[in-house]
């Protein structure tokens, strides 16, 4: 058999994941199989909770307040948009039983908004569903995508905001330049701090790449400095001290920074190697490969900065507009025979792993859905207390007033907290929980009561040699007693 003959069949299979009729079938399928797994085992991780805390607080009429996390910062003037942006959303279905899967519901939108969006900026490329196609699937089979953290919610901003910056930069109209793309960069500044930075540098490319002149390229990161100014200094301003403290001293000065560690981009690449395929691509594509390289590193170096994986996701937005500059686009048979391998690579982490862990042990999901409900049919146990959860089984209670969070960054906030007296009940999913509760400051001569609701079961299944599974899981109620 020749070298060309072996060849045949993995181009064969890269051809038809590149065909319209095959393309739809796999993204419906994945969609389809995610939002099953979404409700067979309805766990959003803890960052999804704490990061929509907030809207259910602008839900409540507490729009400078964060009920859930108010023992640790007391006024939230943080960059405060993502909360009322996503609070009609889910104002539809707060204190439903649907509750529980809105966060998945609106994940799921989210990412068909993204990949509608991404098919609208290609249509008119001729390479339209050759790009699209490789672009959507390094989307859907991707860890990150499903995370359920505010960069799936963002990343569809970023579309609009492409679109902004080729009304403004290449067809130079002046209100596109000076009020509709400088006004929506604050916006998303405003989602979140770590985008606005990336979306700078990318406004910044954008019109250095359009030959903008100097003067123009000042003005419109000065209007948008302006517009940040009016819409975010009066909420700095509602306590000053605590946002010193809680957004620069805490949420920046204290976090790691770093532009050599390349540890953090490994695990985000080790999960979804793909982007490295779509950058190459584009790389491979370009008319000035020195010019395509320059442009990739500085937007890595950009989110790198902030050392944490989960930014790198917004290698998306920017690979889109990468894609949509090349004229000429053709993808070496060695890199579709890769992009299958991968591709099957990434589906068995983001998909096949996931199912099998619970088809394994499913009574590990039965037992999480057990918790939610336990807790979201707990008032009568819980009404007249605060109920500290962690985040992961949060979703249910997320709506009430009295949620509180508990977590394992205790010691970065215990300086600034009330000690925690007899009107607070804590609830655990993990008997190890139970360390870090005690490093809370408790009212003197209380005593914590430890009792077990539902009865643990064996952790899932990792990769490892060993075989390890997780920590197992159950419901613990820890009752604070006033002393004798």
């Amino acid at each position: 058999m020749t070298i060309k003959q072996s060849l045949k069949s993995p181009q064969t299979l890269f051809e038809r994941f590149c065909s319209c009729k095959y393309l739809i079938v796999l993204c419906s399928v994945l969609l389809l199989w995610q939002s099953i797994y979404y409700i067979l085992f309805p766990n959003p991780g803890a960052d999804g909770p704490i990061y929509l805390s907030h809207t259910f607080s602008v839900i409540q009429g507490h729009p400078f307040k964060n009920l859930f996390l108010q023992e640790y910062i007391h006024t939230f003037n943080f960059p405060y948009l993502y909360g009322f942006f996503n609070a009609p959303f889910y104002f539809l279905f707060k204190n439903t039983n649907f509750q529980i899967y809105s966060i998945f519901f609106w994940n799921i939108i989210w990412i068909v908004l993204f990949l509608y969006g991404s098919s609208l900026t290609l249509k008119n490329d001729k390479s339209y569903f050759l790009k699209f196609s490789l672009l959507s699937i390094a989307y859907l089979v991707s860890v990150y995508t499903n995370t359920l953290r505010s960069e799936t919610f963002i990343l569809p901003f970023f579309i609009l905001l492409q679109y902004f910056f080729y009304r403004a930069f290449q067809s130079r109209e002046r209100i596109f330049k000076f009020l509709y793309a400088p006004l929506l960069l604050a916006i998303i500044g405003l989602m979140h701090p770590v985008a606005g930075v990336y979306g700078c540098i990318f406004a910044l490319l954008y019109a250095i790449e359009n030959n903008q002149s100097v003067s123009v390229i000042f003005i419109f990161f000065f209007v948008c400095v302006f517009y940040i100014a009016v819409l975010y200094l009066p909420v700095v301003f509602i306590d000053v001290d605590s946002w010193k403290l809680n957004f620069i001293q805490r949420g920046f000065i204290e976090r790691t920074h770093s532009l050599i560690d390349i540890s953090v981009f490994l695990k985000y690449v080790s999960l979804n190697p793909l982007i490295i395929f779509l950058a190459l691509m584009c790389i491979l594509n370009a008319e000035s490969i020195f010019k395509e390289i320059t442009f990739w590193l500085i937007i890595y170096f950009t989110i790198a900065y902030f050392h944490q994986s989960y930014y790198f996701h917004y290698l998306f937005s920017f690979a889109l507009w990468r894609l949509s500059r090349v004229s000429s686009f053709r993808v070496p048979v060695l890199f579709k025979i890769g992009f299958i391998i991968i591709v099957l690579y990434s589906m068995s982490i983001t998909y096949f792993l996931r199912i099998f862990q619970i088809a394994e042990n499913y009574n590990y999901a039965k037992t999480f859905k057990q918790i939610l409900h336990y807790l979201e049919n707990s008032e009568d146990e819980t009404e007249s207390k605060k109920v500290w959860v962690p985040g992961e089984i949060a979703m249910p209670i997320l709506a009430k007033s009295n949620t509180r969070l508990h977590w394992s960054f205790i010691a970065n906030y215990k300086g600034t907290m009330q000690p925690i007296d007899s009107t607070s009940i804590f609830y655990l999913d993990d008997l190890h929980q139970l360390d870090y509760i005690k490093q809370y400051s408790f009212v003197k001569n209380t005593n914590l009561k430890v009792q077990e609701i539902i009865a643990p079961v064996k952790g899932l299944l990792t990769i490892s040699r060993e075989g390890k599974r997780s920590d197992s899981l159950g419901l613990w109620e820890v009752k604070v007693l006033p002393g004798n």
